[in-house]
């Protein structure tokens, strides 16, 4: 299996995503300055559960664990455990793997807190 950037569609503040057997591939792009502590609210300690397997392919990403932060940049790969947040330190691009099942649970999550929050903000 394999895909290029084209064939995902990736917009600003948008992910594009292939379905690969039991694994979700995404290619996402984010300006800085993106922190969606606020979607993640309901979740086992307000943190993400579902672990990511990636690698950035430009900018950099400061990961928020319970007991400490990490910072992950440019042409590194890295793995997420669940219980984190990831910030977008500057404009940035990530190539992530995550598996299916725990990546629709956590996004379920996701697209209920952000209709709450634009519903909020109407």
């Amino acid at each position: 299996m394999k895909a290029n950037r084209g064939e995902m569609k990736v917009e600003d503040f948008r992910s594009g995503h292939k379905e690969w057997g039991n694994m979700d591939v995404s290619w996402n792009k984010y300006p800085a300055g993106i922190d969606p502590s606020p979607l993640f609210k309901g979740l086992p300690d307000n943190l993400c559960q579902c672990p990511h397997w990636g690698y950035v392919t430009k900018g950099s990403i400061k990961v928020k664990y319970k007991d400490h932060d990490e910072v992950i940049s440019e042409s590194e790969v890295y793995y997420m455990p669940p219980g984190h947040i990831p910030v977008m330190v500057e404009d940035c691009e990530i190539i992530e793997i995550s598996p299916k099942k725990e990546y629709q649970e956590f996004l379920e999550v996701i697209n209920r807190n952000e209709k709450a929050l634009r519903n909020d903000n109407k």
